[in-house]
């Protein structure tokens, strides 16, 4: 890796944070879409499932 911090590293985080805080990626991933949504106070989307939503890598 370059140092850089960039989107096409999000699924590796998510990968070591969930496995370092013992959860699913998929449970790990939805709740901090959860509480993004809450705190920019975001719409769900209507149109597609959660787990469109989710878009994991």
């Amino acid at each position: 890796k370059n140092g850089r911090n960039e989107p096409a590293y999000l699924p590796e985080v998510l990968r070591e944070v969930a496995l370092h805080r013992g959860e699913t990626q998929e449970d790990l991933a939805r709740h901090s879409t959860d509480c993004a949504r809450q705190f920019f106070a975001l719409p769900v989307l209507k149109n597609t499932s959660e787990d469109e939503n989710l878009q994991l890598c």
